[in-house]
């Protein structure tokens, strides 16, 4: 989503600020999600090879409660304390906008359409998965490309359309904050709801493939937004990146 948002508006503007601090702060929020996924990673591979174990279940609950307050702590930082260090630095993004909804109109219309995305997701989730297996397709491309760009396809669309408009701050947090959100805010909830839904409890555990092409995932993104400017070939890059990742997955037995 953040290669095709600097390619498509790299292609309408020769060069696109943005604010580079705002950028930095993504960029440590999303290394400290690959952290809280690679260490319960790491212990599992190191002590709970043969299966989980009862300390593995308390790193697990340990880690949750500190990603959701390190979250809650993070939107409370870039809307209550310290908007200014998420300011637009960009002249499209400054334009005003007269008409704007009440708070309980907005609450209203975001739970809303929570409820109507939930109830699609589960259907489109059922559908791409039944096409991917009947395709032939590994696991892992299913659940990291296929599932992923299907899924996220409202969000990418959302961060192409103001990257067109040359708003790139207001694509970065659709990309960089969408990430955040799943990694610091959604997994950890996944893990308390497993308590109650669930057969077992859900462990941030992944395998040492998948934490690794996190880890360059994130490491490419932030290297390349690291610097304030963006451009169409900077969107070459990450496309590049991600199509290795997708050939890499596509071939996996």
């Amino acid at each position: 989503a953040l290669g095709l948002s600097f390619l498509a508006g790299g292609r309408r503007h020769h060069a696109q600020k943005y604010n580079v601090g705002a950028a930095s702060m993504y960029a440590s929020m999303m290394f400290i999600a690959v952290i809280s996924l690679a260490l319960p990673s790491m212990y599992q591979s190191l002590f709970a090879a043969s299966g989980p174990i009862i300390p593995q279940q308390h790193i697990n609950i340990g880690l949750a409660v500190l990603l959701v307050s390190l979250y809650v702590l993070y939107l409370v930082f870039m809307i209550r304390t310290h908007p200014e260090e998420f300011a637009s630095v960009a002249g499209g993004a400054a334009q005003a906008h007269d008409e704007r909804w009440s708070l309980g109109l907005s609450i209203g219309v975001v739970v809303a359409a929570s409820v109507v995305a939930a109830f699609l997701s589960e259907i489109l989730v059922g559908a791409v998965q039944g096409t991917g297996e009947a395709l032939g397709l590994s696991s892992p491309f299913i659940g990291l490309i296929l599932l992923a760009s299907v899924g996220g396809t409202p969000q990418a669309m959302s961060a192409i359309g103001m990257a067109r408009k040359d708003r790139l701050d207001i694509t970065l947090g659709i990309t960089f904050g969408s990430c955040i959100q799943v990694a610091l805010f959604v997994a950890p909830v996944v893990v308390f709801a497993s308590y109650f839904t669930g057969p077992e409890p859900f462990l941030l555990s992944f395998s040492p493939a998948g934490i690794g092409l996190l880890f360059l995932a994130v490491l490419m993104g932030s290297i390349v937004a690291s610097h304030g400017s963006g451009n169409w070939y900077k969107g070459v890059q990450l496309i590049a990146v991600y199509l290795m990742i997708a050939l890499l997955l596509y071939f996996v037995p």
